[in-house]
């Protein structure tokens, strides 16, 4: 995601990549920003748990919602398992290491093809879920 921009919108642009996987399965739960155009290093964070296949949302408010996706595995139909429910709240305003607030889980595991939209009015529709395997079924629910 792109980190937010404010007026007069000259800083560099800045990226932030939270979550995914090792070769070997083991999730991450790392978030991580930096400023490709300056060369400014990255900095890490520590998510609360770990996530692969995480949904990320821009707020209106410069912060970012993760959901979604599972604590254990890897990306793919299947490679997933031990849903991850907690949603957390981003917020690169804060201090370094303190930007990481948890908030209430969903309900629904959601692992491969899962998403976190924005709606017009500012909530956030979560909804889908098609891992193909059967241990979490194709998920027709939605939560806001």
């Amino acid at each position: 995601m792109l980190l937010p921009q404010y007026a007069p919108y000259t800083d560099p642009l800045g990226i932030l990549v939270c979550g995914g996987s090792s070769r070997d399965g083991d999730a991450f739960d790392n978030c991580i920003s930096t400023h490709p155009d300056i060369d400014d290093g990255w900095t890490i964070e520590r998510m609360p748990s770990m996530r692969v296949i995480a949904c990320m949302t821009a707020l209106p408010d410069g912060t970012y919602l993760l959901a979604n996706g599972a604590q254990e595995g890897t990306a793919g139909f299947g490679l997933a398992s031990n849903p991850n429910l907690n949603a957390v709240l981003y917020d690169p305003s804060k201090p370094v290491h303190q930007r990481m607030s948890v908030m209430a889980n969903t309900t629904v595991a959601r692992m491969y093809h899962s998403e976190a939209i924005l709606l017009l009015d500012g909530r956030v529709m979560i909804s889908g879920s098609d891992p193909q395997d059967e241990r979490y079924p194709e998920e027709y629910r939605i939560e806001q």
